[in-house]
């Protein structure tokens, strides 16, 4: 959510053999539900940052790739389960950070590609972004297999957000973001940036004598 002092967090796996989250997802784990930061769950990110296979184990490692099948998008509609069972204000960031290195969750089946579209789509309809982390460098990334064009064409079909006297303003926009040509200070400022969406609330006129009026 918003990026202040009620932040709301949660960490959640896919493409694991098992599953363990409140709506029976096969192949995705919800590690942290959403909720605020404590320091439990920090000690948790740090462990498997530094033992990922204790992580693995514990959850029978990745699950074997079905024909048509993608955890991913389990993962996001659970993501979106998680948004809309919060108490949030209707302006509040809803950001997905998606850390991967694979740039083919579709696996070259089309149907499946259209059916992760639909699903991102979903997410935007509902005011949520998506940002990509690829977590090897751009050289063993590609982005257009999918993702550089499934965002342009999930935020160019859904249609321009309205604020309170129902005027449009700018959504923050989903983007691709290199985790390795990111430093450590720049990512605490990203993380920490809050997007203040373009929205005018009412009109404003200024006389400013002689004739002169503005708005």
């Amino acid at each position: 959510t918003d990026s202040g002092s009620r932040n709301l967090v949660g960490l959640i796996l896919y493409g694991t053999k098992k599953l363990r989250n409140d709506n029976g997802f096969e192949n995705v784990v919800e590690l942290h539900s959403f909720g605020g930061i404590d320091v439990s769950r920090i000690h948790d990110v740090k462990n498997m940052a530094r033992d990922p296979n204790s992580l693995l184990a514990k959850f029978e490692g990745p699950a074997d790739a079905k024909e048509g099948d993608s955890a991913l998008d389990r993962a996001l509609w659970l993501c979106n389960f998680c948004f809309a069972g919060a108490k949030l204000k209707p302006f509040d960031e809803q950001k997905i950070w998606l850390f991967t290195n694979n740039d083919a969750p579709h696996c070259g089946n089309e149907l499946l590609r259209a059916k992760l579209l639909k699903r991102i789509e979903d997410l935007f309809q509902a005011s949520q972004t998506l940002n990509v982390w690829p977590m090897v460098s751009a050289a063993r990334f590609d982005q257009d297999k999918f993702f550089k064009a499934a965002l342009a064409q999930a935020d160019a079909a859904v249609p321009a957000t309205k604020n309170e006297v129902g005027e449009e303003f700018d959504r923050p926009k989903s983007e691709i973001f290199w985790a390795d040509g990111v430093s450590h200070e720049d990512l605490k400022d990203f993380v920490r940036r809050k997007d203040f969406a373009k929205r005018k609330l009412a009109p404003v006129k200024m006389d400013l004598g002689n004739g002169i009026k503005l708005g």
